[in-house]
């Protein structure tokens, strides 16, 4: 097999935190809450609390900068809320939370994006903080669990809103009160929720009737941990702090088991949102309790395109790619249905071009990939190159960029350019 590096070999596939830095941000604070607001493709942060007290104030991450806004009314101050975007009516959902004088509250606000309304059910849950909130899209109602009460007695019960009632769902079997977060599942289309019991934590799903404690063959050991729904890639994402060694871990989940990721950055946890316009992970808090994280989650892809142009076998040479376009990953070729012991060059470029060899000779043939890189090879008796790896370097920065490949076969017969060309494949760089 030849192998061609590019770039300096590493040893593992990681996981990169890029710590941001806004010239306005809110200021230092835990308890806040957190979700990303589809609709007007914003991070929304409310409340939380710090050494005086509770605090106020909604305030947005755009991917650059926080921004406080002023709407016309809102929740008071308040610590330990739940909060998710509601999909099916476009607004955030909040519910509940601390004040100054450790009282709970059992009141229902939406966020359009630029102003609260507070909601007047008949009936809702009891005041609580703490409580673990997330949307099922398919059903198109929120789940609500758990959470604290003003004696911090720990709740244990499920709710579901539709948009205009809170109800309570009666179950024989749920989940314990130590949990982390609650996120929808893409792969399984249920409500996934994390519950911390020493030494591991339980994995449970709800199906709008019942819940069910999973048992996949891996168990992270992380407590206090957050979770996001990655939609792109359709796995949930676990992050906090081993049990044993306080260090920061990230696990995904993958419909039926967990698996770990090595993390470079590593920030203290604070909260988390998803943010699905842009594939990025938004967390504010970190050391100082007022540092913002991003992690660029960017979904990978290997897409054929063009059709190349046929050589003097009347067969058009093929190019194929397997392999994991990820930092620290290796993505392997294969060309095929070229003529035996043919001359070929694999071109790599860094931008797509579109030069059309007609003039030169070539009809039909289009280039397609830049030649920033030309690698000289050729074909063995059965008109096949060995495969290529190429492995991605462990650079954050290359999250979410593509890079574009070809082959060229020097064919006498095929035109009187004496080239003929393959397909062009386009990498995206993700996780």
């Amino acid at each position: 097999m030849l192998a061609a590096f590019l770039f300096l070999p590493v040893s593992a596939q990681a996981q990169f935190w890029e710590l941001r830095k806004p010239t306005t941000f809110p200021t230092a604070r835990v308890g806040h809450a957190m979700a990303y607001d589809a609709k007007g493709s914003a991070t929304i942060l409310f409340g939380g609390s710090d050494s005086t007290g509770v605090l106020g104030g909604t305030w947005q991450w755009d991917g650059k900068n926080w921004k406080q806004q002023k709407p016309v009314s809102s929740p008071s101050a308040r610590s330990g809320a739940a909060m998710a975007y509601d999909s099916a009516r476009g607004k955030v959902l909040l519910f509940g939370g601390w004040d100054k004088k450790a009282a709970q509250f059992q009141d229902t606000w939406t966020c359009d994006g630029k102003t609260w309304t507070q909601l007047k059910p008949t009936t809702s849950p009891a005041a609580r903080s703490d409580a673990q909130m997330a949307f099922d899209p398919l059903r198109k109602v929120m789940v609500l669990f758990g959470g604290h009460t003003n004696s911090k007695s720990a709740l244990t019960d499920t709710w579901e809103w539709d948009g205009k009632a809170w109800t309570q769902v009666k179950t024989t079997v749920q989940p314990g009160t130590d949990t982390t977060r609650m996120v929808f599942d893409e792969v399984r289309k249920k409500i996934l929720l994390t519950e911390w019991v020493n030494p591991g934590i339980r994995t449970w799903e709800w199906d709008g009737k019942t819940w069910t404690m999973l048992k996949p063959l891996t168990t992270p050991s992380v407590v206090g941990g957050r979770m996001i729904s990655d939609n792109h890639r359709k796995r949930v994402w676990l992050y906090g702090a081993n049990a044993k060694s306080s260090a920061m871990e990230s696990w995904q989940w993958d419909g039926q088991d967990w698996t770990q990721y090595a993390s470079q950055g590593s920030p203290i946890l604070g909260n988390l949102a998803w943010d699905a316009g842009r594939s990025h992970i938004v967390l504010f808090g970190g050391k100082s309790q007022q540092e913002t994280w991003e992690m660029n989650l960017h979904a990978q892809d290997i897409q054929s395109i063009g059709k190349g142009c046929p050589g003097s076998n009347n067969m058009t040479p093929t190019l194929a790619a397997v392999g994991d376009p990820r930092p620290g990953g290796i993505v392997s070729w294969k060309i095929a249905n070229t003529l035996p012991l043919m001359p070929l060059v694999f071109v790599f470029g860094f931008d797509k071009v579109n030069f059309d060899l007609k003039p030169l000779g070539a009809p039909g043939c289009v280039l397609l990939a830049n030649t920033h890189s030309v690698i000289p090879g050729q074909a063995d008796l059965n008109g096949r190159w060995h495969t290529i790896g190429i492995r991605v370097p462990m650079n954050p920065k290359l999250v979410g960029g593509k890079f574009w490949t070809q082959v060229l076969a020097f064919d006498s017969k095929a035109n009187s350019f004496g080239l003929t060309i393959s397909n062009a494949l386009e990498i995206t760089v993700g996780y």
